[in-house]
């Protein structure tokens, strides 16, 4: 089958010509894309849902992906999932329009247009500022200035690179998976782990589906040697009020404070102890 024009401007492209493009940062929770998969599998999905964008590809640019992509002549621009969804339900064709772009144009479309949604991936966002840091050489003020950031907020995105490449590959295969999107709090806390500790400790977080404050408990808990399932139940425990023994509390002396702070010996959890009353109170925020 060929691309065939449509009163819309919009071509019918054979999926084997299409490829992904190299570098997507889109990330769709579980619930959009169940209702996606419902729209698309209707007998009219294929004329229902919004054209992709492609690009049109180069010559040199075909020939490198030759192997892996024999038929391809596009590049997604915008439409990851529903290309993905469309080669699932075996579509032969999908509907697109195309540009006549370089790579990099669609690098930054396709940036917009998630970001615009809400639908970006905050490892995937700190992955391509660190590209068009290193490879286009831009500053973290040129690229604020290119996006609308401060510079300040550029930098912080760009800490979020600093993970290892089994780390990041992890994050990124679960993500579609799970439909699960970290927080920039939860990549900060598993770039804070030692380094041979955050694989494992990005395993936890999505496996265990933690929370931030979660997610620093179950760090400490690695850090100590536990191994992941301890680490998930101590970060899931849930927050207790103890009392306090006598033995416990400071001597009753008018310099004795009302409050203080205990670590937990096991995780290192920290907890506010209000000596007045003898109780402990394990924060869970």
């Amino acid at each position: 089958m060929s691309e065939r024009e449509t009163g819309e401007r919009v071509v019918q492209i054979p999926l084997q010509f299409i490829k992904p493009l190299p570098f997507n940062t889109t990330v769709i929770g579980s619930k959009e894309e169940h209702m996606l998969h419902e729209e698309m599998k209707r007998p009219d999905g294929p004329e229902r849902i919004d054209p992709i964008i492609v690009r049109r590809m180069t010559p040199e640019e075909m020939e490198e992906c030759r192997d892996k992509y024999p038929w391809a002549k596009y590049e997604i621009v915008d439409g990851h999932t529903r290309f993905r969804m469309a080669k699932q339900l075996h579509w032969p064709w999908i509907r697109a329009r195309i540009l006549d772009i370089s790579r990099e144009k669609a690098y930054e479309m396709n940036y917009r247009r998630n970001k615009e949604r809400g639908t970006v991936s905050q490892l995937a966002e700190a992955t391509y500022f660190k590209h068009l840091q290193t490879a286009l050489k831009m500053s973290p003020y040129e690229i604020g200035e290119m996006f609308g950031f401060r510079e300040n907020e550029v930098k912080e995105i760009l800490s979020r690179a600093v993970l290892p490449k089994d780390a990041r590959d992890y994050i990124a295969s679960k993500l579609p998976e799970t439909g699960r999107l970290l927080s920039s709090k939860h990549l900060e806390i598993i770039a804070s782990a030692p380094e041979d500790k955050q694989r494992v400790l990005a395993e936890t977080i999505i496996e265990g589906k933690l929370r931030r404050a979660e997610a620093e408990k179950a760090r400490n808990a690695l850090a100590s040697g536990l191994p992941k399932d301890e680490a998930i139940r101590i970060a899931r425990a849930k927050p207790a009020v103890v009392n306090v023994s006598s033995a416990a509390a400071p001597p009753s002396t008018a310099a004795a404070p009302d409050e203080g702070e205990i670590a937990c010996p096991k995780c290192g959890t920290r907890a506010r102890v209000n000596w007045a009353v003898r109780q402990i109170l394990w924060a869970d925020s």
